[in-house]
């Protein structure tokens, strides 16, 4: 973003960071936001603030949903089918004792502008009677009680530090704010790692933060594992 100063670099610069922060919308949101409200302050192409003003809107929709994660999956086991799955421990879940590793990769955000918030497992990973993990690290400017609200299409199981916090071995379509669950947050970085599991049609799962009464929740930043 230093480029935007910079006279002579300044409209190849905008047009860059207007891609690169709708690229990473989904896996650094505050981030985007804050390179395309900077383009918005100093660009002189009407069209390339307008482009920055509609990522900005979009970003803003998310409306504190956890929308930056990384994903690992899909996972099989024999003929289990999903709700068999729930309780079969696979890589992630095994950190450092896993015989082989995890393989994580950015999970595309926003990929239902209707529903910005749902992270469509279905549109990466394909199949039926298999597992997927999300994982993300979550910034708190102090130690707080907290909600975390979820939604999922299928079951859901949620670490909060390594340790289970949460697991509902269900079959459901997924809707904002089916499970709550009360959680503490310690001061610093806290990583959060979920796994959905999956029967047969859609495939999706949601998460939001907020405050114990349900409004909204500062002092927060989410983003992806390093």
């Amino acid at each position: 973003a230093d480029y935007l100063e910079d006279k002579g670099l300044q409209q190849e610069a905008e047009f860059a960071v207007v891609k690169i922060a709708g690229a990473i919308v989904g896996s650094h949101p505050q981030q985007s936001k804050t390179m395309l409200q900077k383009v918005i302050q100093t660009s002189k192409n009407d069209s390339l603030r307008r482009q920055a003003q509609e990522a900005i809107n979009q970003i803003e929709r998310f409306d504190d949903y956890l929308t930056a994660w990384q994903v690992s999956g899909p996972y099989t086991k024999d003929n289990a089918d999903g709700s068999e799955l729930f309780d079969i421990t696979f890589a992630p879940e095994q950190g450092g004792l896993a015989s082989v590793p995890a393989i994580w990769r950015i999970m595309p955000a926003g990929t239902n502008k209707d529903r910005p918030w749902l992270m469509e497992l279905d549109k990466v990973l394909e199949g039926n009677n298999r597992a997927a993990y999300l994982r993300n690290k979550v910034w708190s400017d102090k130690g707080r009680k907290v909600r975390l609200e979820l939604g999922s299409d299928d079951g859901i199981k949620v670490w909060l530090n390594g340790q289970l916090v949460h697991a509902n071995n269900v079959t459901r379509g997924a809707s904002p704010a089916q499970d709550k669950v009360e959680m503490t947050l310690k001061q610093g970085w806290n990583r959060l790692l979920l796994k959905v599991t999956q029967s047969g049609g859609e495939w999706a799962a949601c998460a939001r933060l907020r405050r114990l009464d349900g409004s909204k929740l500062d002092g927060l930043k989410v983003q992806t594992e390093d």
